[in-house]
């Protein structure tokens, strides 16, 4: 399969930025019991998949599958932590070396469980931020990239989320990526890029500067920041 250049980023912005409208489309529905509990991760190394559950490839027409996974990741402090995300595969069959990969750090979207962008459904309340996020990400599928997209700490797994954490967001994002070469019998390039949207935009700045050091099996080819948000922001939002 022919690997097409990657999208220009005033096409990924007039994307990202089409507003909150919703129109009306199908999402896969999961409940975060469908997620098997999952405890022992301390002796597991940073990527490790945890648990994969196909899902409904809806939202991206370009899809061959979707799949929601449970990863080892790090937290703040570089401690254990379980975090949720979802893979996107093209349609075909990977080139040689396999599929470049784009990591994508969402938006802002809330601090609850509810709000982990691999549990949308229709009518849920992040399924207009996704409707809208699933533009882009389709457009990069469509050109023969895989797409691998974390939950972030805290976000459908155990423990507070910690809003605006550069520290977290990085980790969480380098070990999805670690993750997604997990998943067999498929094949993945080593080339990465990192896409994000406000929040995540923040998280793609921290991945730009640190994510090659924090990964070096890995080769980050490029950045992609929308809108960035600040930096260290998680006393914005608390959990009461």
């Amino acid at each position: 399969m022919k690997i097409q250049n990657p999208i220009p980023l005033k096409v990924m912005i007039s994307c990202i930025c089409l507003g909150f409208a919703s129109h009306v489309a199908a999402s896969p529905t999961q409940s975060q019991k469908d997620k098997s509990p999952l405890t022992d991760v301390v002796s597991k190394t940073p990527g490790t998949l945890l648990s994969i559950q196909e899902q409904s490839t809806d939202l991206f027409p370009h899809a061959s599958k979707r799949f929601l996974i449970n990863y080892r990741s790090r937290g703040i402090h570089s401690e254990p932590i379980v975090t949720s995300g979802f893979i996107l595969l093209p349609k075909g069959n990977p080139p040689k070396g396999g599929w470049p990969v784009v990591a994508w750090a969402h938006g802002t979207t809330g601090v609850a469980d509810t709000c982990a962008p691999s549990e949308d459904y229709v009518g849920g309340p992040v399924h207009a931020y996704q409707q809208i996020a699933a533009q882009p990400l389709d457009a990069w599928l469509a050109r023969g990239f895989a797409v691998v997209a974390t939950d972030y700490q805290g976000l459908g797994t155990p423990g507070r989320h910690p809003y605006m954490n550069t520290q977290s967001q990085l980790h969480t994002v380098v070990d999805s990526v670690r993750a997604i070469h997990l998943l067999k019998p498929y094949q993945f390039s080593k080339n990465w890029f990192v896409m994000g949207h406000s929040q995540g935009g923040a998280a793609t700045l921290m991945v730009a500067a640190h994510g090659q050091k924090d990964a070096p099996e890995l080769k980050l080819l490029g950045a992609m920041a929308v809108a960035p948000g600040g930096y260290q922001y998680q006393g914005i939002a608390r959990c009461s």
